[in-house]
């Protein structure tokens, strides 16, 4: 697909100017700031960056992220918001060895 260009003549403080536009497709990545102190508190540990992989026993991640329901579904949604930030988390307990 051909990325359109074509120029913008626009006037800024009475002056004419030029501007290259690309009609280009815009990624958003929404992020919610919901788990900023969670995520947080697990790059102090485990050094988060795009692309790395942590594997945490249930027992240290409540420590780390309290939750009052203590079940791994509870970490549902900060599992899922470090997946949109390019790291993937895995909470093994007990019960799943």
């Amino acid at each position: 697909m051909e990325l359109l260009t074509q120029m913008v003549e626009f006037t800024c403080n009475g002056s004419s100017y030029g501007q290259e536009a690309k009609d280009e497709k815009v990624e958003e990545v929404k992020v919610c700031h919901k788990y900023d102190a969670d995520i947080e508190a697990l790059g102090v540990f485990y050094g988060l960056g795009p692309g790395s992989e942590v594997e945490v026993q249930l027992q240290d991640l409540l420590l780390i992220c309290p939750r009052t329901r203590r079940r791994n579904d509870s970490y549902q949604g900060l599992i899922s918001e470090l997946g949109r930030r390019g790291v993937k988390l895995s909470i093994k307990n007990r019960k799943n060895k």
